[in-house]
C-alpha cells in the first residue's frame, strides 16, 4: 500500500460515498459505495468539501429525468489536516474531469500546487521519458518496415523487426 499521508488525490472518481451525493435516477449500488468508502478510510484520506455546487455532474435533462451526482472530488492525506502549513482559501477549477468546473475550499496555496505540478512533470519525464516522441519514433519505424515489406516482401528479418516494434508500441501505449 502506498503511503498517502502527504497526498492530494483529485479527479473524476465516477463513484459516490453515499446516496445523499446523488439525486434522481436509480440508487447507487451499495457495494460500490462501500468499496469507495473503504478506499477512503483505509488510506486515511479526508474529503475536501466544495464551497458551492453539491453536485459536480448532471445528465442535463429536465424535471423528473434529471440526475445529479458528486463525482469529482479532492481528498487529502493526514499531513494536510495537522496544521503543518498555512491554510489559504482559493478557487480552483477541477480540470481533471469532463464535468463542469467546481469551486473548492482548497487547503493549500497556489504556489504549493505549482511546485507540486513541476515535481510531477519532472517525475513523469524521469519515469516515462518523452512518451510522445517515443511513440512517434516507433510508429515511423513501423511505417518504414511496412513500406519495405510492400516493396521487397516479408523476410524473417523484417518479420522479427515488425514484431519487436509492435511489442514496443504496445508497451508505450500502456504507459501512455
Amino acid at each position: 500500500m502506498v503511503d498517502l499521508e502527504k497526498a492530494i488525490v483529485a479527479g473524476d472518481f465516477n463513484a459516490i460515498l453515499n446516496n445523499e451525493e446523488k439525486t434522481g435516477g436509480l440508487r447507487m449500488n451499495a457495494h460500490v459505495m462501500e468499496d469507495f468508502r473503504d478506499f477512503v478510510t483505509d488510506n486515511n484520506l479526508f474529503n475536501v468539501i466544495p464551497k458551492s455546487r453539491k453536485f459536480t455532474w448532471t445528465n442535463t435533462r429536465a424535471n423528473f429525468s434529471r440526475i445529479s451526482e458528486r463525482l469529482d472530488r479532492i481528498f487529502t492525506g493526514t499531513y494536510w489536516i495537522r496544521g503543518q502549513f498555512h491554510l489559504e482559501t482559493i478557487i480552483l477549477p477541477l480540470t481533471l474531469s469532463d464535468h463542469f468546473p467546481v469551486q473548492l475550499n482548497c487547503i493549500t496555496s497556489m504556489a504549493k500546487m505549482k511546485y507540486l505540478r513541476n515535481k510531477i512533470k519532472i517525475w513523469n519525464v524521469k519515469s516515462f521519458k518523452n512518451i510522445f516522441s517515443e511513440k512517434m519514433r516507433v510508429e515511423v519505424e513501423l511505417d518504414r518496415v511496412n513500406n519495405l515489406v510492400i516493396e521487397k516482401g516479408m523476410s524473417n528479418k523484417e518479420f522479427n523487426i515488425e514484431n519487436s516494434l509492435k511489442e514496443e508500441l504496445a508497451e508505450i501505449l500502456l504507459r501512455e
